[in-house]
């Protein structure tokens, strides 16, 4: 409990003297120069917050955006333990003829597994 108070006591005097010193500081500085400092602090934490939060928020909205209403996430896989889509051309026979797609595009994509020996 002794050690509590003491290191409470301590912090405070530290306080204090931090308090003292940052306005002894300002006091004697030229008030031109400490408003330039303020001033570049401000704009340093606008630029880490404010905008990068800015650009994430709207690199993010435009890929949402983009998903919502112009592309389809519509991806159709093979079966678990094949490596290709069986009647293929069926399916895509059935999506020309769709009266709610408008467009569609067939990709073929290969996926590579490396085995480490």
């Amino acid at each position: 409990m002794k050690k509590t108070v003491e290191r409470k006591r301590e912090w405070l005097r530290a306080l204090h003297v931090g308090w003292f010193l940052a306005l002894r500081q300002i006091k004697r500085s030229n008030k031109g120069t400490t408003a330039l400092i303020i001033f570049i602090m401000i704009l340093t934490f606008l630029n880490l917050v404010v905008v990068s939060g800015l650009l994430l928020g709207l690199i993010s909205g435009s890929f949402e955006q983009y998903r919502k209403s112009y592309s389809g996430e519509v991806i159709i896989t093979p079966a678990q333990g094949r490596d290709y889509i069986e009647n293929s051309q069926a399916l895509i026979t059935f999506l020309e003829h769709h009266p709610q797609v408008t467009s569609f595009s067939v990709r073929h994509g290969v996926t590579i597994q490396l085995r480490v020996p």
